[in-house]
C-alpha cells in the first residue's frame, strides 16, 4: 500500500476512535495497514455495534495500544484477519493483558468480510443483508 494512503487510514481510524472514546467499551476492533480492506470493513462493524477501531503492527502490540486498550478496558478485542495480518504473539500479549480476544477471518480479504458481516450482521438477528 502506497505509505500515504497507509498514514491517512491510520489517521482516520485514530480519529474516529478518540471520537467514541469512553472511559470503557464493551469492544474494540483491532486491525492492521497490512491488509486495508478488513478496516475498512472492521469500521462498518465497529459503527453497528458503537465500538471503536484501534491500529496495530502486524507483529508487535505497541506501548501506545496496549495503553489504548488498558484506558477503554473492553470486555472483548476483535482481532480482524488471521494470523498472517494480526500475529499469535500480538493476541497473545493481549490475553496476557487480561483481555478476551475473538480473531474474524478468513483465507481471504473477501472471506473475511463475509465473515465479519455474519457475525455481527446476521448472528444478531437481521432478516436481510446485502454484502457489497
Amino acid at each position: 500500500m502506497h505509505r500515504g494512503l497507509r498514514i491517512l487510514l491510520i489517521l482516520t481510524v485514530f480519529m474516529a476512535t478518540l471520537a467514541m472514546a469512553e472511559e470503557s467499551v464493551d469492544a474494540v476492533f483491532l486491525t492492521t495497514t497490512v491488509n486495508y480492506p478488513d478496516s475498512v470493513v472492521a469500521a462498518a462493524a465497529a459503527n453497528h455495534i458503537g465500538a471503536p477501531v484501534i491500529v496495530t503492527d502486524e507483529n508487535e502490540l505497541s506501548e501506545a495500544v496496549e495503553a489504548t486498550l488498558r484506558d477503554l478496558n473492553p470486555k472483548t478485542v476483535y482481532l480482524i484477519g488471521g494470523p498472517a495480518v494480526i500475529s499469535e504473539d500480538v493476541e497473545k500479549k493481549i490475553n496476557e493483558i487480561g483481555f478476551t480476544t475473538e480473531r474474524i477471518w478468513d483465507m481471504t480479504r473477501y472471506g473475511t468480510a463475509a465473515s465479519i458481516g455474519m457475525y455481527f450482521w446476521f448472528s444478531t438477528g437481521a432478516e436481510d443483508a446485502v454484502l457489497v
